[in-house]
Order: C-alpha cells, then structure tokens, then sequence
C-alpha cells in the first residue's frame, strides 16, 4: 500500500508542475507563437480546465469498470507526452489541443488513485494514505515553480539538437524536460 501511495505522489506532483509551467512561459510563447493574452487565458483556463473537470467524470467510470493501474498509466502517459508536444507546438491550435490532452489525461490520477488507495487501507487506516497523496497538490504547485524556472534555465543556456539538427531550445525545451518525468512513472 505504502508503495502505492510513494508513485501516486509522485504522479500527482509530476500533474502539477505539467499543468503548471505554461504560467512561467507565457511571455517565450507569446512572442515566438505571435499570440495575445486573451489566447494565453485560454490556454491555461479553457484548454486544461475545462477539460480536466469535464473528462473527470468518464475517467472515473473507466476506473470503476476497468484495471485501474492501465488507466492510470494511460492518463500518465497521455498527459506526459501531451505535456512534451507542447514543446514541439507551431501555433496556438497545436498548443491547445496539447493542452487540453494534459487535461484529460490528468483527469485519471486523481479518482484513481483515491479508489486504490481505499483498497490497500483499511477505512480506519486510510485518512493518513490519502492525506499524503493529497499533498502532493501543495507540494507540486511550489515544485512545479522551481523545477519550471531551473528546467528554463537549463533549456535556455544549452538548447537540445534533435536528429536531423532541429535545434529546440527555450520554452519548447522546457515543456519536454518537464514531461519526461511522467513516462517514468
């Protein structure tokens, strides 16, 4: 169970600093996507809000009616690559729809993982497991600032040259270092 509750929060602090880096962007992604604020409140309202609260509800019956670790996994994944192709965005269109995917796919963890930690804890146990996994919320939210700041430092001072040469560098850098963690867990 303990287990259980150590990559449950991983996985929440991961959602976090995902869904939070576009805040420390804005401006790298302004410029270079020629977009204006109103488009930027969409990104970091509509595209992952919306759909995040919206998706919660079918996510939570895949959990009910299938393996929940695969569902899980699945939303990891779906939310950690949608994450990385933020990064490799050409225009706002491609940057909302990743983002609205990192929505969706962060719509599993949550409703998962509260029905998994319920069956490794007994009722009388599970006020402690949950109130852990719960803080990674907190815990990610801060992280999700100093690991976002220290990954554009890094993505800025030495821009990745992918096969074929394409340099990516900056803000689209950033967005792939931050969705890299995900895969592993």
């Amino acid at each position: 169970g303990w287990y259980a509750v150590a990559v449950l929060w991983l996985g929440y602090i991961c959602s976090f600093v995902d869904r939070q880096v576009l805040a420390l962007l804005v401006e790298p992604i302004k410029q270079s996507l020629q977009i204006g604020d109103t488009q930027v409140s969409l990104l970091q309202g509509l595209a992952f809000g919306l759909f995040y609260a919206i998706m919660g509800l079918p996510c939570g019956m895949l959990i009910d009616r299938y393996s929940r670790r695969v569902v899980i996994a699945a939303g990891v994944t779906l939310w950690s690559l949608a994450t990385i192709a933020c990064g490799f965005a050409v225009g706002f269109w491609m940057l909302f729809v990743a983002r609205m995917l990192v929505g969706v796919g962060e719509a599993t963890l949550s409703p998962g993982a509260l029905s998994m930690l319920s069956d490794h804890f007994p009722r009388e146990k599970r006020v402690l497991p949950i109130s852990i996994y719960v803080s990674a919320g907190s815990f990610g939210g801060g992280l999700a600032m100093i690991a976002g700041g220290a990954a554009i430092a890094w993505a800025t001072a030495d821009p990745y040259v992918l096969p074929g040469g394409t340099v990516l560098g900056g803000w689209r850098a950033t967005f792939v270092l931050v969705g890299l963690p995900g895969l592993l867990i």
